[in-house]
């Protein structure tokens, strides 16, 4: 798919409010994008006939409009729904259609936790942590009776973890990266508990939590290499003149640095 997508289209005079992810869209490109970043927030929130109404009225798609209905009416599958926005827009071509109708079937062939999971971090991407964060913790809830694997689990843990550490909650993050842990001692989950530990943490207590959590050498290397960056300095960190500020400077380090 292009970098860019030029809006070429009508452009709404009422927008359109996405509730999942928070945006109004306003173009048949907007929706389009939303579809195709977001597949796995395609739900009846979305696929609903207040859309195609819009769809209708505002971006003038008459025809559009009708096909979105008719697989709402027969009960057809997400494709039937969707891929008329994209056609209409001639936003992709028809090798990049055919791989997004198979993206579509591989997801809807995933368990509903898997489905639940890609649903948490498509509303991480598009910054809606709260709700990912609800959705991570409806999956652990229901693990018991759904029999998940560990090394499942545990990414999910670890994804609540990262939705926590975008908001700030260090301690509920500092617990879901140890259950990670746990569950799965990936290197990438216990680097993330001793960033946390040392973001949160005076520096005497993040070396005697670091020490009595035993991490191997290579990993805490990168953690404390990853800690200084985000300090500025040796590991001691100076009080800043506003906080505020520091603080959210230190988690976008912490994004750019670890890739989460």
């Amino acid at each position: 798919m292009a970098g860019y997508r030029l809006c070429t289209g009508r452009e709404a005079a009422r927008p359109y409010y996405i509730e999942c992810i928070g945006t109004s869209i306003g173009t048949i490109e907007e929706l389009c994008f939303f579809f195709y970043e977001y597949m796995p927030l395609i739900d009846a929130s979305v696929m609903n006939e207040a859309l195609t109404r819009w769809v209708a009225a505002e971006l003038q798609l008459e025809e559009t409009a009708g096909q979105m209905e008719e697989a709402l009416r027969n009960r057809m599958d997400c494709a039937g729904f969707v891929l008329p926005v994209f056609e209409a827009a001639g936003w992709l071509d028809n090798k990049e259609m055919a791989a997004y109708k198979m993206r579509l079937d591989r997801f809807f062939a995933e368990s509903p936790a898997v489905r639940l999971k890609m649903k948490g971090d498509a509303l991480v991407r598009c910054g809606r942590m709260n709700a990912a964060s609800a959705i991570y913790r409806q999956i652990i809830d229901e693990s018991a009776h759904l029999k998940l694997a560990k090394e499942f689990l545990a990414s999910v843990w670890y994804n609540k973890g990262v939705a926590e550490i975008k908001m700030l909650l260090y301690a509920e993050a500092l617990s879901s990266f140890k259950t990670a842990v746990r569950l799965c001692e990936k290197p990438l989950y216990v680097r993330s508990v001793l960033l946390v530990l040392g973001l949160s943490k005076p520096r005497d207590k993040y070396v005697e939590e670091a020490a009595a959590f035993n991490p191997d050498p290579e990993v805490s290397k990168e953690a404390d290499s990853l800690l200084q960056f985000v300090r500025g300095d040796a590991g001691n960190i100076r009080l800043p003149k506003d906080p505020d500020a520091f603080i959210r400077e230190s988690v976008e380090a912490y994004h750019v640095a670890t890739g989460v």
